[in-house]
């Protein structure tokens, strides 16, 4: 997806979420397109309430701790990377995602 993209995704995301505030997929996606947009806090909100609604959704999960990671939150990102983990051990962006924070000293 090109950058230009993004505004209309969002657009889209918005307007299925305005239909369906509980649509998980909808919140995550949004959360990414606003994370790639450089919203970071709004992002935040987004991948929060996807990990609300879904709580065993790893990969929103993981969006959410590379987003807290990027905000220098990283006490939050490597709680999320870690539940990441619990739900799914076999899940090498969220063992990344934590590696990488080992190297932050963070």
């Amino acid at each position: 997806m090109g950058r230009r993209a993004y505004p209309e995704a969002a657009y889209h995301f918005e307007q299925a979420i305005r239909s369906a505030p509980a649509y998980v997929e909808a919140r995550h996606g949004y959360g990414v397109v606003l994370a790639l947009m450089q919203s970071y806090t709004r992002a935040v909100g987004e991948l929060e309430t996807a990990v609300r609604l879904a709580p065993d959704r790893s990969s929103a999960r993981v969006d959410l701790a590379d987003v807290l990671a990027t905000l220098g939150r990283l006490d939050e990102a490597r709680r999320e990377y870690t539940a990441a983990i619990r739900l799914d051990p076999a899940n090498r962006e969220a063992r990344a995602g934590l590696a990488a924070l080992g190297r932050k000293g963070g």
